[in-house]
């Protein structure tokens, strides 16, 4: 399988994942065979498919800010493209975020901390993280102009779900099961490395459209803001769990529109 073919599967199978919405099946790679269609993705093998499924994830809540936003008032038309953004994931990765933190803030223990975010009831320290992330990255949105509002949208999306590598690649899974089959034997050197360039080439394209080489700092940012929760993460729990990486990708895109807001306006 060439490069451009790897890429098209590893991406075929992160929307699996990433996305609530069926996988249409033209975008299958023609030399993509799956055992069961109920199977789940195999996480550690499409890593190099994350950035660009979170730029296809992108597109329509980025459309949809670039149009409301030009009727309707900043705020609501950013709330807007941020729900969507969320539905079409399913929530999948601000659920992992109120799972990590209710365990995070709510247990002092490794074992306490792992049950707590097994428990899909959110509690106080998981709704105070998912209100301050909404808010943040609406608030953030609402300060752009259409056109800059949606290449940052296009930007978190793409960025965030490629910092998830970082995770996969240099740390262990935390638990026996759950997630574990799909990430367990993590990925080689050659996936980290091409996962990590595909997100900066489309940030630095993204950038670059925007007329703001500097806007590259805010994908770093994003990154950086990432590789801080898995250590906080490795410090209670000895590695990161599926929680985690949905943690993760929310604290990278929460940074990364902040530092955009900052480089923009």
């Amino acid at each position: 399988m060439d490069r451009l073919n790897k890429l098209k599967a590893d991406t075929y199978l992160a929307m699996q994942f990433f996305s609530a919405l069926p996988v249409p099946h033209w975008f299958q790679p023609a030399n993509h065979h799956s055992q069961d269609i109920d199977d789940p993705p195999k996480l550690n093998e499409a890593v190099t498919g994350f950035p660009v499924a979170g730029l296809l994830i992108a597109l329509p809540p980025a459309l949809l800010w670039y149009f409301a936003s030009q009727f309707l008032p900043p705020a609501l038309a950013a709330t807007t493209a941020i729900a969507l953004g969320a539905f079409i994931t399913g929530a999948l990765h601000e659920d992992g975020l109120a799972d990590c933190f209710d365990g995070l803030g709510g247990a002092s223990t490794r074992e306490r901390t792992l049950e707590i975010m097994r428990d899909s009831t959110i509690g106080t320290y998981g709704a105070a993280a998912l209100f301050f992330t909404f808010t943040l990255r609406i608030a953030a949105l609402a300060s752009f102009s259409p056109w800059l509002g949606a290449l940052a949208i296009l930007m978190a999306h793409s960025v965030a779900r490629g910092s998830m590598v970082i995770a996969i690649h240099g740390a262990k899974y935390a638990r026996p099961s759950g997630l574990a089959d799909s990430v367990r034997s993590g990925t080689d050197n050659n996936d980290y490395y091409t996962t990590i360039a595909i997100s900066l080439a489309i940030a630095f394209v993204i950038a670059l459209v925007s007329g703001y080489l500097s806007a590259l700092v805010a994908a770093l940012l994003g990154f950086l803001a990432a590789w801080s929760l898995l250590q906080w993460l490795i410090s209670r729990i000895g590695g990161y769990t599926g929680d985690g990486l949905g943690a993760m990708e929310q604290v990278a895109e929460v940074a990364i529109l902040i530092a955009l807001a900052v480089i923009w306006t």
